[in-house]
């Protein structure tokens, strides 16, 4: 099953197909439970122990996932048995018919280049990219105000040294000198940059706290909540945005037992806050990267998406604090908000951040119709 040609089942029953997700569901969220030890669940979330096992389970829960999938949603398209006038059917199927991995997008389909894949990728990514156009705009601006910052006590020392009584100058710099800009540019980002690696290679918990984040949770969950999830909701007859809004909700499922892990220790108004919260968040965010699945068809778009996702983390409004160095860019920084939500709102139907056919529908020949 693993070598041959796979022909996606098409017209699934709707309701064994949805049973299908929540019981995926259930044994992803389950299997933390039932397979790391009790000595090890009770350790904080970010031990290093805890998060080994826990990473360990999740890839081998998606392992068997991928194992299982062919057989429940290919048609064997070889027939030993069949007459020799078959044969050559089931011969011209085999070469059209993709391996059942494409279906995943864990490999780009025959029509497409291992280039034209990664640009469509990387097109993909820099839609996402806009949405964070504010907080690249905080980032610069910081940089802006601190080497404006040091032009001013370098032009202050100078009067100085000029003049045997300090003189004050009304004059505003609003260009700083490329020197200043390389200085800010080094102090305030690169030398953070150049720490927290030091801290990811010297620090054992920090380490694995980020592969956690940025490389194991997002794998796994884009290959459950996406890749094994979305082609059998379009093969059931979901449309692409009705299976793009069903499939975040068992993605919701997977984050509900954080609310059985804080019972204990949270008042019940404010769990029910934070749970409501974090299944708006994962429900708005699971849509998207189901969007960009199904645009694209590509497993390795969607993890880079939710990775990038996960470090940048929610967009920071410190800049409307009037104890913020950034106040008095909050419009700048505002705009850029406000333009990079634009741009991500119009670019869902570009075909500049996507390709002009939804990969996915195509591949499984299902209508495309929202």
């Amino acid at each position: 099953m693993m070598n041959q040609s796979c022909r996606h089942k098409v017209e699934l029953p709707v309701v064994q197909i949805l049973f299908y997700c929540l019981a995926l569901s259930t044994f992803f969220v389950a299997s933390l439970y039932i397979f790391v030890p009790p000595s090890v669940r009770v350790l904080p979330r970010d031990h290093v122990l805890h998060i080994k096992w826990r990473s360990c389970v999740i890839l081998a829960v998606v392992v068997i996932a991928l194992l299982v999938y062919p057989r429940l949603f290919c048609q064997p398209t070889l027939d030993p048995t069949a007459h020799l006038a078959d044969s050559s059917q089931s011969h011209f199927e085999s070469i059209v018919s993709p391996q059942f991995y494409v279906y995943l997008g864990i490999y780009h389909d025959h029509h497409l280049s291992i280039a034209q894949a990664i640009q469509h990728d990387i097109q993909t990514l820099v839609h996402a990219l806009t949405l964070y156009l504010g907080c690249f705009a905080c980032v610069w601006m910081q940089i802006y105000h601190h080497a404006r910052q040091q032009q001013q006590k370098s032009k202050n020392k100078q009067n100085m040294h000029i003049s045997s009584a300090p003189t004050s100058s009304s004059s505003t710099i609003l260009i700083p000198k490329p020197i200043h800009i390389y200085k800010s540019f080094y102090k305030t980002w690169m030398q953070p940059t150049l720490h927290s690696l030091h801290l990811f290679r010297a620090n054992a918990t920090l380490r694995w706290i980020h592969l956690r984040n940025l490389l194991f949770a997002p794998f796994a969950e884009e290959v459950i909540f996406r890749a094994c999830i979305l082609p059998p909701l379009l093969s059931a007859g979901f449309s692409p945005s009705k299976a793009s809004w069903i499939a975040p909700l068992f993605f919701g499922v997977a984050h509900l037992h954080h609310f059985y892990i804080q019972r204990h220790s949270c008042e019940w108004n404010a769990l029910i806050m934070g749970l409501a919260l974090q299944w708006g968040y994962t429900t708005l965010f699971g849509a998207y990267v189901s969007h960009v699945f199904v645009r694209t068809g590509s497993l390795w778009a969607v993890v880079v998406i939710h990775s990038f996702c996960n470090y940048m983390g929610l967009p920071q409004l410190q800049f409307l604090s009037r104890r913020s160095i950034l106040y008095d860019y909050r419009w700048i920084i505002g705009a850029a908000y406000s333009v990079g939500i634009v741009l991500f709102l119009v670019g869902f139907d570009s075909n500049i951040f996507f390709p002009d056919v939804s990969e996915l529908p195509a591949l499984l020949s299902v209508k495309d119709s929202q």
